[in-house]
């Protein structure tokens, strides 16, 4: 990947469901993952929840990275865009 960003986590999806909540469901190779997202209200807080059924006889390790996008909404991101963190707080630069 040379540090570059793909998306390309579509080419497994074998469901989308949305009750009170999305939620993502992951097939490949015997392993599904359920992701499920929920948002609080009036706050400025998300959960991420996510299921693993391995079916496989492998053993496996998800690994997940964060991707942050903070912008205004309705403008897109600046590929100058720069992200810190200080004590637990996200500072955005460009």
């Amino acid at each position: 990947m040379n540090g570059e960003h793909q998306e390309n986590g579509y080419v497994n999806l074998s469901a989308f469901r949305f009750a009170d909540y999305p939620e993502w469901i992951y097939d490949r190779d015997g392993v599904e993952i359920t992701k499920k997202i929920a948002m609080r209200q009036g706050e400025n807080l998300v959960a991420v929840f996510y299921e693993i059924d391995n079916q496989s006889a492998r053993e496996l390790t998800l690994s997940i990275t964060p991707q942050f996008q903070l912008t205004p909404k309705g403008s897109c991101p600046k590929r100058s865009q720069t992200l810190t963190s200080q004590r637990g707080v996200l500072n955005r630069m460009g």
